[in-house]
């Protein structure tokens, strides 16, 4: 189905690659420099260019940040847009392949194909197995009234999910985050197959360096450092003169000229600062050094071997928060390096977790946004605007990993000194040793 993408920045033109050929007809973007250029022969136009030109296309605004776009789209009475953020990670990361090579790697076999949502993404898979000539039906989610007329009027065997004899088919593609929120009371004799977090989408992100983590620090406790302006060096010096087991995150190797104390455990989430800041942290002093696997330049350096690769999978939007307990596979975060350093933990077995620096309060709300000034380099600012941090979606990812503490018999304490966390019941760091 051919679209127009809303942004012609780092993320829209990844899906150049990403798409077949001749599915974008155009770019939206706001900048006005850009308008009556091309990306790859593809115009880039203005928003009302597309209300006179190309409405009868569908929108997938791939912006990270993009309440503006959407409550615009909604003000024109325009519902036929995805959102990439909705969409699986084969869409949204770094790799250069095109999501139909994606599914030439998947065995698929001469079954009747049910697949479950009224993604973007859904919408590829459906075209592959139709052109492949596989028996194959779209259940929209009901969730997607916006996008499911229009999806209705052009797609031919496209109907509400509960509209379908869900017997008439052998398995069940999912191609939605939601499909848990929609409850089905029967659903046949379906093999449910989730293209979404499936392994078969992700063959080689099984790391299985990593399981000599498992249960590394069974029944201990831990300190997960973060970042926020109420982190003091002195707290840090105490942790290490008890010897205490402790994670770091991103920029605390801006701390190294301030304290001897040094993380057991350094966790990088950010794609753009682990490959950017790579001169910065790399002779930071840590026994194990996490960076995601979609940092292409930084793996492509020869590393040391304290050096490993994870997965990690954003939960923006309103995406559902989930809790990994193999963080081989993958683990999960919404708009903080903190959901993975408790998954992280979790997964070493530590049965007591105390978080320090953890303010959880936005940037432009505070006259400081982090432990030190000029946290962020000039070059790091120029790939990744500044961003406003939904605190709403970053605490019901908190809570969520609360649950699932809660159901394994962890408990999470929130040592930080102020800040506005308060999912946690909040203990008094000086009292801790």
């Amino acid at each position: 189905m051919e679209i127009v993408i809303w942004g012609a920045g780092i993320r829209g033109k990844r899906l150049f690659d990403k798409l077949p050929e001749g599915l974008i007809v155009a770019y939206i973007d706001t900048d006005t420099d850009l308008h009556d250029m091309c990306y790859n022969e593809i115009p880039i136009i203005s928003y009302e260019t597309y209300k006179s030109t190309y409405q009868e296309y569908p929108i997938l605004v791939s912006a990270l940040y993009n309440d503006s776009i959407i409550t615009q789209l909604h003000e024109d009475n325009n519902f036929n847009y995805w959102v990439l953020n909705e969409e699986p990670k084969e869409l949204q990361d770094l790799e250069k392949k095109c999501i139909n090579t994606i599914f030439n790697e998947i065995p698929f076999q001469d079954q009747r194909y049910l697949i479950f949502g009224s993604t973007y993404f859904s919408i590829l898979l459906y075209d592959y197995l139709k052109t492949h000539e596989f028996d194959v039906a779209l259940g929209l989610e009901k969730r997607s009234i916006h996008i499911n007329g229009f999806l209705k009027k052009h797609l031919p065997h496209a109907t509400e999910f509960a509209n379908i004899d869900v017997n008439d088919y052998t398995s069940l593609l999912i191609c939605s985050w939601f499909f848990a929120d929609n409850t089905f009371n029967i659903i046949g004799q379906l093999a449910l197959i989730d293209m979404m977090d499936n392994v078969l989408l992700r063959k080689k992100t099984y790391y299985e360096k990593l399981q000599k983590f498992k249960n590394i620090h069974k029944n201990d406790r831990c300190f997960i450092v973060a970042n926020g302006p109420s982190l003091k060096m002195e707290d840090l010096d105490l942790l290490q003169r008890h010897n205490e087991c402790t994670f770091g995150v991103n920029g605390i190797y801006l701390s190294a000229d301030k304290t001897s104390w040094r993380p057991n455990y350094y966790i990088i989430a950010d794609i753009n600062f682990a490959d950017i800041e790579y001169e910065c942290y790399k002779n930071y002093s840590s026994d194990n050094l996490f960076i995601p696997d979609l940092s292409k330049k930084t793996w492509n350096r020869v590393l040391p071997s304290h050096f490993y690769k994870y997965s990690w999978i954003s939960r923006t939007n309103d995406k559902p928060m989930y809790v990994s307990d193999d963080i081989c596979q993958t683990v999960y975060a919404s708009m903080t390096v903190m959901h993975i350093c408790l998954q992280f933990a979790m997964y070493m077995g530590v049965k007591e977790i105390y978080l320090i620096g953890a303010d959880t309060t936005n940037y432009h709300d505070t006259p400081q946004s982090h432990f030190t000034d000029n946290y962020n380099s000039s070059e790091f600012m120029q790939v990744t605007k500044e961003t406003f941090l939904d605190i709403d979606k970053i605490t019901k990812g908190y809570r969520i990993i609360k649950g699932y503490a809660d159901n394994n018999g962890i408990k999470i304490f929130n040592a930080t000194r102020g800040g506005a966390l308060e999912v946690f019941e909040r203990v008094d760091f000086d009292t801790l040793f």
